[in-house]
């Protein structure tokens, strides 16, 4: 039923779960998205800790809807343990960004300099609007297509809303978002999910930048780290 590859088995699950939950297998991307780019242009102009917060709890909700859909694919036949692990996985980073909010460890804001807002915005807008885009161009179509809130597109914006946060981010959990993307995305590309490089390179694009901006300058808040 799913094909005889792993790709061909996972877009079937995807197509499974948008047919089955349609329209809110639309709805909730759209609501999503639309959410993250009201509250993206609310820290770019209001930023602060109360901003922030919102942001985090968003983004456990995010991560949560992220991992609820991994796992989703159990109901629907998987047999696979790596759709177990990749719905805990999400759950985890949903719990990171909650705990973040008593850590406070991550500000985002207007990304500078503006190597930093270029890459920032590309990714945002990557993972909202051009990421279902480059899967119809590529040929991948209703049902088997992947919208935000998923994993892969989330990623991306959330990699781009940290990197716009540099210097002050939770570092560890950027590093942990950073890897997966490499991984994950690496591994469908691979199989043949093309549009997915965007997800591999978000991964090494983070690492890149958290590595170049991982120290708070001296001057920025009074101290440096």
């Amino acid at each position: 039923m799913f094909g005889l590859n792993p790709l061909d088995k996972l877009l079937g699950l995807i197509g499974v779960y948008n047919q089955r939950f349609f329209p809110f297998s639309i709805i909730l991307p759209v609501l999503l998205a639309t959410s993250a780019l009201v509250l993206t242009y609310y820290c770019f102009v209001r930023p602060g800790e109360r901003s922030s917060k919102v942001m985090k709890i968003f983004l456990g909700i995010l991560y949560g809807v992220a991992g609820l859909e991994t796992f989703s694919a159990f109901l629907f036949g998987a047999t696979d343990i790596s759709y177990i692990v990749g719905a805990v996985i999400m759950w985890i980073f949903s719990t990171l960004f909650l705990l973040d909010i008593f850590w406070k460890e991550t500000e985002f804001k207007l990304p500078h300099p503006k190597d930093l807002l270029i890459i920032s915005l590309t990714l945002i807008v990557w993972g909202i609007f051009v990421y279902p885009l480059t899967e119809w161009l590529l040929g991948f179509t209703w049902p088997g297509m992947v919208f935000f809130g998923a994993e892969c597109p989330s990623t991306i914006f959330t990699i781009g809303l940290l990197v716009g946060a540099l210097p002050k981010v939770n570092k560890m959990l950027f590093a942990l978002l950073s890897i997966g993307a490499i991984v994950s995305g690496g591994f469908f590309s691979f199989l043949g999910a093309t549009f997915d490089i965007a997800y591999f390179a978000s991964g090494v694009v983070g690492l890149l930048m958290l590595t170049k901006y991982r120290k708070i300058e001296v001057g920025y808040e009074g101290q440096s780290q």
